[in-house]
């Protein structure tokens, strides 16, 4: 007790308290056992991964359970443990975690060797040590509802101000001259503070305590109901006037003793030689006076090193060892105690809320029991039973290897002898069909129809109804369900000639369990599911092959479905079923209670079969591998579900921080996150999901814990995000991670594509300049061989064909004159001489056009001033050439379209208008030419003006079709004594065009 007071600051007066309870105890037996009845110990040691040595426990807002040890810190998530360093390189002081204290936002204040006090942010990550504080003597830490943090330190009160301890002033805040021993925080997030003078209240926001009890206070103990008691003079009391708030009961830090979620104290001080609990608080200790009955006592068989406990908000209680840790969990399942290790049982729930108990162990003596209000009674030995069943009236009929008997009360009696040749073939099904008939179901033989007289075979009368009915349920109304190996189910009619009446093929493979409702249900060996009409569906739970091995069914009140598989009993919400079988859900959530809940191993998968009943006090009965238990459905408490936590990030940089943003460099675009899902409880049936904003567009499954790695990823930034569940509930909060920014490399710049697009730019537009530099090269040559052949095409035009047409032309003018020719053929020749000479005229006029383009062309006026005169030689007309503006070069198309044009105008006029003087005018204006070709001829006829050309003829048609091509604008008019065709050639550039169509366009 020296070393108690010593070490943890203990008061007095609680070392009295303990010292007269357990001298009451010495007075009667311990309830002695090497596990506390009640609770399922579980047992982490240097094996398991667990530190030695620990000093402190604390559970925070987030579900971790973090241990304080003489090494240092540590946490544990349900599965497994981790170090948690907190203290700065080089650090000299102690390493020894005196306390943990959690604060309500998810942080955790670590004081270290009672000398250093370190806070951990929720984000698991960032650290403060906030000076002022002495040296040495550091005790407790806690956080007013205001998130004021106060801190006692050698019996004096700090708070924490602007990042730095200050002490409380005793006369400034109220506080008692003697030593602050201990704080909690009331429902109205006070703080209440204990001291020898007694206990005091700081409400929020004050800086003044008012007291509440003159007695001396040791430390507080909070219930599961929110009342605290306090040690005071050797007694627990009552604070009548003080509730616990939630966090204070929900996140607490070890102590030496406490209350869990039952009401039961749990304490490691006194004479208890381990860890003890006492079952009779707090409604027997409620006064100085009261004297606490040792039978309420129950004590751990061995000394397992114990050092501090904590009991959290599942009902877990968890003890700091030498060794490692410990855990007590409620149990959820009550043991059913026989007096024979027997196996394989029968049990049978009555009307009158009695439950018969019957086995078929073989190897024991096979014990018939009754449970009823005053206990389990046995009535009668040696009762091997394989099957059993209830008939209209209450009495229940047992079948196993031989007779089949009947229990009524107390009495049994041979109900039907069995025949002789069945041997000793065990009872597969008993089911009373009426009051005095049953369906006898027998391994190797079949089915039968059973009185007190007769054992009747009975053939369903379906190929699909093969071997032997495993299991039966009455339907109502005269049907009986029958299940088979093959997964059949068969509705056997009661009639004089009984048969199947409806055969429904099931997907559960070996039928282990039938429950017939509005729904039939059925499980077996590869599951559970229900029938629609004739349509099998199976039921899927979020966890796969949790229900193999079915051999019970029941539906409570509530309407929940509970399921007895080899896994354990799963049981199915009403709202969870009916979501599933709507199809408004595919998978179930789902509660499991299995053999870490206390269940005497999975369902037994032989008969006698069902093994799950409901009795009527609403008790569900499991027939377990390894014993018989009740569970109570209406005692189970609901858990917290799990909550997911990123335990770590890096890059191939190394480690990222948790507690701001980084960057990734452009060569190391990788991501590695490690996370898991915290439950103390039941850490095997955490499920998480997972995504990296930016890049993942869906939710990601994993286990329990794991690591996630991402490569290449692009630039940009990401946040990890991950939740957790459990089998009930819905998906945690996520947990998301600080933003991590991708740096780009400089080719994934916007400065990189800007040059890239410029330089493209620049490119293309020089190899455009280069491809129209080509092609007009190739223009150019192609031209230049035009001209050349043109030039060609003229020289030998002039130099023989025009010279030889010329030579005819002269030769048969000659005839004309010749004496010797006949007169009736010198009008021909001279009219063949002139078309001749016309002809020579055309041809020259062509020759003088090709000469005029190209580079080494003639102007167009002087080309013009040729083709005149060389129609003007010979013909008794004048030609006259007048340019007004400034001549200039136009082109080959247009220089081209204004010969042919003027040259058709003037030769028709030279030949067919017989004119005394050919006028020629060009006007060259800014953005036009105009080409006039005047003659004071015949004119036109009206009717050649009209249609446009001569019978015979297309010059006229020519020349409009040719000023349309170009754009040019043709006009014609003509009376006898002048003629007078106009040519307007626009000679607007290119860009001046373009510009003018954009204004057309606005």
């Amino acid at each position: 007790m020296v070393c108690l007071t010593c070490r943890f600051g203990l008061p007095r007066c609680w070392i009295r308290l303990c010292l007269a309870l357990f001298v009451a105890m010495a007075a009667s037996p311990w309830a002695v056992a090497s596990e506390i009845p009640g609770y399922i110990t579980t047992t982490w040691g240097a094996q398991e991964g667990a530190p030695q040595d620990v000093q402190a426990l604390a559970v925070d807002t987030t579900g971790w359970l973090w241990l304080g040890t003489s090494g240092g810190l540590y946490r544990f998530d349900g599965r497994s443990f981790s170090a948690h360093e907190l203290l700065p390189p080089g650090y000299r002081g102690s390493r020894l975690v005196s306390s943990l204290i959690p604060d309500a936002s998810g942080g955790l204040w670590v004081v270290y060797g009672r000398e250093s006090a370190r806070h951990l942010e929720a984000d698991g990550n960032t650290i403060t040590a906030p000076p002022g504080l002495p040296d040495a003597g550091i005790e407790w830490i806690v956080i007013d509802g205001t998130g004021r943090t106060f801190a006692a330190a050698n019996g004096k009160l700090y708070v924490l101000t602007n990042g730095r301890w200050t002490m409380c002033d005793n006369r400034r805040w109220g506080l008692p001259g003697d030593r602050i021993r201990y704080a909690i925080l009331d429902d109205e997030g006070s703080l209440v503070l204990a001291s020898e003078s007694g206990s005091y209240r700081l409400r929020r926001n004050a800086t003044r305590v008012e007291q509440i009890t003159a007695q001396p206070t040791g430390r507080f103990y909070p219930t599961p109901d929110g009342r605290v008691y306090y040690s005071s003079q050797g007694n627990l009391q009552l604070l009548s006037d003080v509730r616990s708030s939630e966090p204070a009961r929900r996140f607490q830090a070890g102590k030496l003793a406490a209350f869990d979620v039952r009401g039961h104290f749990w304490t490691l001080l006194g004479k208890c030689p381990t860890v003890c609990v006492f079952t009779g608080y707090p409604k027997t200790v409620v006064s100085p006076d009261a004297t606490p009955n040792a039978t309420d006592f129950l004590a751990l068989g061995q000394d397992i090193g114990a050092t501090i406990l904590l009991a959290d908000a599942e009902g877990n209680t968890w003890v700091g060892t030498k060794s490692g840790l410990v855990r007590f969990q409620p149990s959820e399942v009550e043991a059913v105690p026989l007096s024979t290790a027997t196996y394989y049982f029968a049990v049978m729930p009555q009307r009158d809320g009695t439950v018969v108990v019957a086995s078929d162990s073989h190897a024991v003596d096979d014990v018939l029991y009754r449970q009823g209000a005053t206990g389990l009674v046995a009535l009668a030995p040696n009762l091997a039973t394989t099957a059993i069943g209830e008939f209209p009236d209450g009495t229940v009929v047992l079948g196993g290897h031989r007779d089949i008997v009947r229990l009524s009360g107390a009495d049994l009696s041979t109900f039907s002898r069995r025949p002789q040749g069945l041997g000793d073939e065990p009872l597969q099904v008993a089911l009373p069909l009426d009051a005095r008939r049953l369906w006898v179901s027998v391994r190797d033989h079949g089915l039968f129809l059973v009185d007190e007289n007769h054992w009747r075979p009975i053939s369903p009368g379906t190929p699909l109804a093969k071997g032997w009915p495993l299991v039966a349920a009455a339907a109502g109304q005269g049907r009986t369900w029958m299940g088979y190996a093959n997964g059949a189910l068969v509705d056997m009619s009661s009639d004089a000639q009984p048969r199947a009446t409806e055969v429904l093929m099931s997907e559960v493979g070996a039928v282990g369990a039938i429950l017939p409702g509005e729904r039939l249900f059925v499980g077996g060996e590869l599951g559970v599911g229900w029938f629609e009409g004739t349509v099998f569906h199976a039921l899927k739970l979020r966890q796969a092959n949790l229900l193999s091995g079915v051999t019970g069914l029941v539906r409570t009140a509530d309407g929940a479905l509970w399921a007895s598989g080899r896994a354990g009993v799963v049981r199915v919400g009403a709202a969870e079923l009916a979501a599933v079988m709507s199809g408004k859900a595919d998978e179930a959530a789902f509660r499991i209670i299995e053999a870490s809940a206390g269940l005497p191993g999975g369902a037994q998968q032989t008969r006698p079969l069902p093994t799950l009943h409901l009795d009527a006090n609403g008790l569900l009965w499991v027939a377990a591998t390894s014993g018989l238990a009740k569970i109570n459905p209406l005692a189970l408490r609901s858990h917290q579900g799990p909550h997911a936590a990123i335990t770590g990030m890096s890059s191939p940089a190394g480690a990222l921080p948790l507690s701001r943003e980084s960057t990734l460099s452009a060569d190391n675009r990788a991501l590695d996150v490690a996370f898991t899902g915290v439950s103390l409880r039941d850490p095997d049936r955490v499920q998480l999901r997972y995504r990296l904003r930016g890049t993942d567009d869906g939710w990601h499954v994993g286990s329990v814990n794991g690591t996630v790695k991402y490569e290449a990823l692009g630039p940009g930034d990401y946040q990890f995000e991950v939740q957790a569940r459990g089998p009930e509930g819905d998906w945690s909060a996520s947990v998301v991670s600080p933003k991590v920014r991708a740096l780009p490399a400089f080719t994934e710049t916007f400065l990189f594509v800007a040059l890239l697009s410029i330089i493209s730019a620049v490119a293309f537009y020089g190899a455009h300049r280069w491809r129209l530099h080509v092609v007009e090269r190739r223009q150019l040559d192609r031209l230049r061989a035009q001209f050349e052949e043109r030039d060609r095409i003229a020289r030998e035009l002039h130099d023989s064909m025009l010279q030889g047409m010329l030579g005819v032309a002269l030769r048969v003018g000659a005839w004309k004159t010749n004496p010797r020719a006949p007169d009736d053929l010198k009008s021909s020749f001279g009219t063949v001489a002139d078309q001749i000479l016309g002809l020579v005229l055309e041809a020259r006029a062509r020759v003088i056009t090709l000469r005029s383009l190209g580079a080494a062309g003639l102007p167009l006026s002087e080309a013009i001033r040729l083709i005149g005169q060389d129609h003007a030689e010979g013909s008794p007309a004048d030609f006259l050439l007048e340019v007004v503006g400034d001549d200039r070069p136009l082109g080959d198309n247009l220089s081209q379209l204004v010969l042919d044009v003027v040259r058709e105008a003037v030769h028709n006029a030279f030949v067919h208008a017989s004119p005394h003087v050919v006028h020629v005018t060009l006007t060259y204006a800014s953005e036009s030419l105009t080409a006039t070709i005047v003659d004071d001829g015949c004119g036109i006829p009206a009717q050649v003006l009209e249609e446009g050309r001569r019978p015979g003829h297309w010059g006229m048609i020519t020349m409009q079709e040719r000023a349309a091509s170009a754009g040019a604008h043709l006009t014609m008019h003509s009376e006898p004594g002048r003629t007078v065709i106009e040519l307007r050639v626009p000679l607007v550039s290119k860009s001046r065009r373009w510009r003018d169509s954009r204004r057309r366009r606005r």
